[in-house]
């Protein structure tokens, strides 16, 4: 059976590169998709590419609903398949020094939905390439592996887990030839 070109898988909260992430900060808050795109294609050439996107979304009555739409948008007139899973809000209870403070974020994790994508249609591909450092896709990915399929992590040094280093891996920084700081 002859297998299609590549599946790029975009994990777009993956794709920030933490500075502290108690407090949220990123050294890179926003990394250009576009760009990131152009460059596998001119690193890593295939016949064919298949791009899908998993971005948080948010619910139409927070004020980012209409930019957020509007992103996924542009993103479909790129050629991008976007899949998209609406945030929530969560929150965890810290104590320290006998204090109690209660530290509120929003969730959107994506994984089990790349996951899916991994075995349900990654085995088509002569190659995959997952723009996550998360190791929550090992096994996945390593069972596509098994039947054949290539795999490339790109990542972020910084959110590159050790497990993952044992596909082929690019670091994000290297494929942007963006210097580190």
């Amino acid at each position: 059976m002859s297998k299609f070109g590549t599946l790029v898988l975009y994990d777009v909260e993956n794709l920030k590169t933490p500075i502290n992430k108690e407090k949220g900060d990123h050294r890179i808050p926003r990394v250009d998709l576009l760009d990131v795109r152009e460059s596998i294609r001119k690193a890593l050439p295939s016949t064919h590419f298949n791009d899908i996107v998993f971005v948080k979304s948010y619910h139409k009555s927070d004020k980012r609903w209409l930019k957020n739409k509007r992103f996924f948008n542009f993103l479909k007139h790129k050629g991008f398949e976007v899949k998209n899973k609406i945030t929530k809000k969560s929150k965890n209870i810290i104590v320290k020094d006998g204090k109690k403070s209660i530290y509120t974020y929003e969730e959107c994790d994506m994984d089990a939905d790349i996951v899916h994508d991994i075995l349900t249609i990654g085995k088509e591909y002569s190659t995959i390439i997952l723009l996550s450092g998360d190791d929550d896709m090992y096994n996945s990915l390593k069972y596509v592996e098994n039947t054949g399929t290539e795999i490339i992590v790109i990542a972020h040094i910084e959110n590159m887990s050790e497990k993952m280093k044992k596909f082929e891996t690019i670091f994000l920084h290297d494929l942007l030839d963006i210097k580190n700081k």
